[in-house]
């Protein structure tokens, strides 16, 4: 049997006037002939109306793990899969797949069953009797025969026969047969040889679609035209694909979609590209997204000019472009025009004055005055300065033992001196400051290793977590610094932002944004109300996002090395965000020698701790842990009465029995999904596995998130493992096969994902 795993990666639907992919891991299949000369694809023209998201897709009778791009131009992922009823056949010859763009590889290779007379059969099971299955066989005869021999065979479907004659074959010539079902909870298809036939059935590969419903109306011709420009200019958002607006579960992250209740049309009303390393010019496309109501274009690394195209986004009330530095700050007249008259709110903080080209003698004469006075004004504060300086040095005992113990004298003279001030661009705040932000650190919400951290308010209202250095800390100057400096480095919206710093004396401390919800290790084991599923889910895939983002968006990329439940925080709305940067770490090459090695006791990579080399995937491996975490409610490490234990070897215990619900924390409540808990389930364990070249990047992982949290979002999706099979994991020690999904063959074969054996995962903890 299936197990009801799922990878979002093809299929179309029509929408309006054209034809899109409902969800695709890389390129859209695309019904268009590239420039090159593909054959048109008439894969879409094949599926009825509506969404189809991958059940499995897979390649019987291959030796070869995985087949996905460049072997498919599409980066489908065919994975392969036999059973021991039958026999693997191959071929070296070429066979075009046309009509569905199946890669030769694919059809060079097949099953026949191991009895000549016996029938291939294929067979899996859902809970849900509404689900909906599109199949897709395809088959190739590869072998030469007699010119008296005859291949022919029907198909059935749960004993009914699919089409109206058999299908009979030619040499090196690929078909298929394709057809829904639905209604029932256990599923089986049949080849069977005629009863003319003289030789047995054949089956190269198949993949199984679940067919959702599309409610919702496609998103407008002209919004879809313009969305899918701006993806193909920027390059970016790879989980960009298919309809932008429908289904609403699996709609682009970022857009946000409505209809309008005039036109009765699905319209993009607001889009948020925030941190998402877009560059070049402000694309005049954005305009053409007319009934936009708010548009976020922050932190990138955008140039030129404003185009007057976006005077057409006559509903547009928020407009943010802060923080593109290369940005010019002159706006069309009708923007400015809507800002003036209380319409619009514009941001454009962070972005390059446009030079002016008249000045009058007024302005040129208020402006030397003002130059004057700030000479006067900058004498005075010079004086100042050196004053406060020679107090300082009188107040401060030199040459600071702890600094001298870190080897960070250079980075120190740059602290006592002042000029952190020139290189952070945070507000410095003195220590009264702080006494009256935190009403003289009345409200104490927590405690860690830098110190305590208190709740403040600044002067505008915006609530702030001051935390206050100890003398007792562990973390010194160094990891002061280097937190001030990384976090003056990352602007994303799922990295918690710092306000500014205080150095003042022997008081040392951090303003951030506060988080009011505390942290994630708080809600799964510390917190009275349950959390369910989706929102843990959630939690982790945003969390993945800014880890993502300091591995591959910042130059040089970042490694942050104390990634943990306790460090992801939340906002009111549980919005999901990185914090602690103390530990953090430039990442030159691809990995980085170091001299020693920090980190948690049970989120650390075993792999960094034995050889002391840094890659990103040691943050993979935490991120892992905290994958786990969610999964079961409990901490990284089980003291046991004589041993302790890690999680990821407890999980895999009851994984092995195939018995997933012993595992799951109680306290989720509600109803979930147990797909897409396996399908975490098995990233976790990729994840954890000892060697770093094992694991998934964080770009793979933040990718196979959006897809579970996508199939925990589609609650007409549910499934089950049937009663009596094995989980995923079931075989695991004898079994290396296939890499994604996961497939039963029967009760006494099964391909496994990942290719890795058992004791690849986690590291035992004595």
């Amino acid at each position: 049997m299936l197990s009801l795993a799922f990878a979002l990666d093809l299929p179309s639907y029509q929408v309006s006037d054209q034809v899109r992919d409902c969800k695709t891991s890389s390129k859209p299949l695309d019904i268009v002939a590239s420039a090159a000369g593909t054959p048109s694809c008439t894969v879409q023209l094949q599926y009825s109306t509506g969404c189809h998201m991958v059940y499995t897709r897979k390649d019987v009778g291959s030796n070869t793990d995985v087949v996905r791009f460049p072997d498919d131009a599409h980066d489908r992922v065919w994975l392969n899969w036999t059973k021991s009823a039958w026999k693997t056949i191959s071929t070296n010859s070429s066979i075009d797949g046309f009509t569905y763009d199946v890669p030769s590889v694919v059809l060079q290779t097949a099953v026949i069953p191991s009895d000549p007379k016996g029938p291939i059969e294929i067979g899996w099971s859902t809970s849900n009797t509404s689900t909906k299955f599109f199949v897709l066989l395809h088959y190739a005869d590869i072998q030469t025969w007699p010119n008296n021999s005859l291949r022919e065979f029907n198909v059935y479907a749960n004993g009914d026969q699919v089409g109206n004659s058999p299908v009979a074959l030619g040499y090196l010539n690929p078909g298929y047969i394709s057809y829904t079902h639905t209604g029932q909870t256990n599923y089986s298809v049949s080849l069977k040889s005629t009863p003319n036939a003289t030789l047995p059935p054949i089956l190269n590969a198949f993949e199984i679609y679940i067919v959702l419903p599309v409610t919702s109306l496609p998103t407008y011709s002209g919004d879809a035209t313009a969305i899918n420009s701006i993806k193909g200019n920027y390059s970016v958002r790879e989980g960009w694909s298919g309809d932008p607006c429908v289904p609403t579960s699996l709609g682009w992250t970022g857009v946000n979609c409505t209809i309008n209740s005039t036109s009765n049309l699905t319209r993009i009303t607001a889009l948020n590209l925030s941190s998402s390393g877009l560059t070049g010019a402000v694309l005049s496309a954005f305009g053409s997204l007319t009934e936009l109501e708010s548009l976020d274009l922050s932190h990138n690394n955008l140039s030129g000019i404003v185009p007057n195209s976006l005077d057409q986004l006559e509903s547009l009330t928020f407009l943010d472009l802060s923080e593109n530095s290369a940005l010019l700050d002159t706006l069309p007249p009708g923007l400015l025009k809507r800002q003036k008259n209380g319409l619009l709110t514009i941001n454009l903080n962070g972005t390059k004055s446009a030079p002016e080209t008249k000045k009058s003698s007024k302005v040129v004469i208020l402006v030397i005055a003002a130059v004057l006075l700030l000479i006067v004004g900058a004498f005075a504060l010079f004086l100042l300065y050196l004053k406060k300086r020679r107090n300082a040095r009188k107040n401060t005992p030199t040459p600071h033992a702890e600094t001298e113990k870190l080897g960070i004298e250079t980075s120190f003279d740059e602290f006592k001196t002042g000029a952190i001030r020139l290189t952070f661009d945070k507000k410095q705040f003195s220590f009264d400051d702080l006494k009256l932000i935190t009403s003289n650190f009345s409200n104490q919400i927590g405690i860690g290793g830098f110190g305590k951290v208190f709740k403040g308010s600044l002067e505008n209202g915006m609530e702030v977590a001051v935390k206050v250095r100890s003398e007792s800390s562990s973390q010194g100057i160094k990891q002061f610094l280097n937190e001030v400096k990384s976090l003056s480095r990352v602007h994303h919206k799922n990295l918690v932002s710092l306000i500014g710093y205080c150095i003042d004396g022997n008081h040392i401390a951090l303003v951030y944004e506060c988080m009011q919800e505390g942290n994630l290790q708080y809600w799964l084991r510390g917190n009275a109300w349950p959390l369910p599923w989706k929102e843990r889910l959630r939690i982790v895939y945003e969390s993945a996002q800014g880890l993502e983002y300091l591995h591959k968006m910042c130059n040089p990329p970042l490694i942050h090395r104390d990634v943990k439940a306790d460090n992801i925080l939340l906002t009111t709305n549980l919005v999901a965000k990185l914090s602690d940067f103390g530990l953090v770490r430039d990442l030159t090459g691809t990995q980085v020698l170091t001299q020693g090695v920090v980190g948690t006791p049970g989120y650390l990579d075993p792999n960094y701790a034995f050889s002391f080399q840094l890659t990103e995937k040691s943050d993979v491996y935490s991120f892992g842990v905290v994958l786990l975490e969610i999964i079961t409610g409990k901490p990284s490490i089980l003291e046991g009465p004589e041993e302790s234990q890690h999680l990821a070897d407890f999980v895999k215990q009851d994984l092995l029995k195939g018995n997933i619900e012993s595992i799951l924390d109680p306290n989720m409540g509600g109803q979930q999904s147990l797909n897409s808990i396996w399908k975490v389930a098995d990233l976790a364990l990729r994840c954890t596995i000892h060697h770093p070249i094992g694991r998934p990047d964080m770009t793979a992982v933040v990718t196979e998130l959006k897809e579970s949290l996508d199939l925990e979002m589609s609650s007409n999706i549910t499934g089950h493992l049937p009663s009596g099979d094995r989980s995923p994991y079931s075989d695991f020690s004898r079994t290396e096969s296939s890499v994604g999904n996961v497939i039963y063959g029967g009760n006494d074969e099964v391909a496994l994902t990942g290719g890795m054996r058992l004791s690849d995962y986690g590291p035992a903890v004595r």
